[in-house]
């Protein structure tokens, strides 16, 4: 959707491909000890997202985006995923970090809670993993794989 982004995340079993197929994306990579690239990319054209880097794309169009999403690896699971926090909706210029809602105060970016932005540092692994799963579920249907 148009002004929508995905949490800054990484993966550590699994590298992705991604496809445009409609609309147009904005996509910082950091590849492991290396500098954030700043990408846009628009339909036909495609990036390969290392494992262990970090990523993070948003639709900063005017219609919606469609990426076909490829995952490569010997682990293709679900929870695969670390997420930085506070989440980096920077792609979009009026925000520096995640932005609650303020009924619900959940980010409107990366739909973690003002609980989980608040302590993230003293989460266990654990803890952060059920946080990300909760993040994602009250995100669902912002964004299709």
């Amino acid at each position: 959707m148009p002004g929508k982004y995905l949490s800054d995340q990484k993966h550590q079993h699994r590298s992705e491909e991604w496809l445009v197929v409609s609309g147009s994306i904005k996509a910082e990579l950091q590849r492991v000890g290396g500098n954030i690239r700043s990408l846009t990319l628009e339909v036909g054209d495609k990036i390969t997202i290392p494992a262990k880097s970090w990523h993070h794309v948003g639709n900063t169009g005017d219609t919606p985006a469609k990426v076909i999403e490829v995952w490569m690896g010997d682990k293709l699971l679900e929870e695969d995923i670390e997420r930085r926090s506070p989440c980096k909706a920077h792609l979009e210029t009026s925000v520096d970090s995640c932005e609650l809602h303020n009924i619900h105060d959940i980010c409107i970016h990366c739909g973690r809670t003002e609980r989980d932005i608040t302590h993230w540092q003293e989460m266990t692994h654990e803890e952060k993993k059920q946080a990300n799963l909760l993040a994602k579920k009250r995100l669902k249907g912002v964004w299709h794989k």
